[in-house]
């Protein structure tokens, strides 16, 4: 039986593999510069949209250190469209939405405005700075934290803004 079961899941497993449709992925770079990436996937009537910035954490400077992961939260916030998933990574901050066909040009038309013209107010600001920092703290007092916090010391020595570590106030004194 465990013979069965085994095979079954191997099986399963090694068909989602290969169901990945990765060289049906087209890339177009357009004429301002932005890369854009399309994966036809007809078997859903839904569209995903996918926006990556190579704004992540480990880009930071010691002068900008916690200003992607903020800026993150302040384009989900301030953004009028409902993503999904709003992240700031290692390597980039991502967004993520699903919509309908129908709604894919004025999706774009909206993503674009925010992407290049954010307008946030200062109660955002102020309500996002305060949960980042209430979050560093909750972060720095768990045992989890410290443990990260040793580790980061070591493996960031020579530039510790490079890692997810919220938002130091330095980023601040000149605003």
């Amino acid at each position: 039986m465990k013979k069965y079961v085994f095979s079954f899941v191997f099986l399963l497993f090694f068909t989602r593999l290969f169901a990945l449709p990765y060289d049906n992925v087209k890339e177009y770079t357009l004429e301002n510069g932005l890369t854009v990436f399309i994966l036809q996937d007809t078997s859903t009537p839904l569209i995903r949209l996918e926006y990556s910035v190579r704004a992540g954490f480990s880009n930071q400077t010691k002068e900008s250190s916690g200003f992607f992961k903020l800026y993150t939260r302040l384009f989900t916030k301030a953004s009028p469209l409902d993503f999904e998933l709003a992240e700031c990574n290692a390597d980039s901050s991502r967004y993520v939405i699903t919509l309908l066909p129908s709604q894919l040009k004025n999706t774009f038309t909206e993503l674009a405005q925010s992407a290049f013209s954010l307008s946030y107010s200062d109660d955002i600001l102020k309500t996002e700075l305060a949960a980042l920092k209430k979050e560093v703290i909750e972060e720095a007092g768990s045992t989890g934290g410290f443990i990260n916090a040793a580790i980061d010391a070591r493996v960031f020595s020579a530039a510790p803004w490079k890692h997810d570590s919220g938002v130091y106030p330095a980023l601040f004194n000149k605003t």
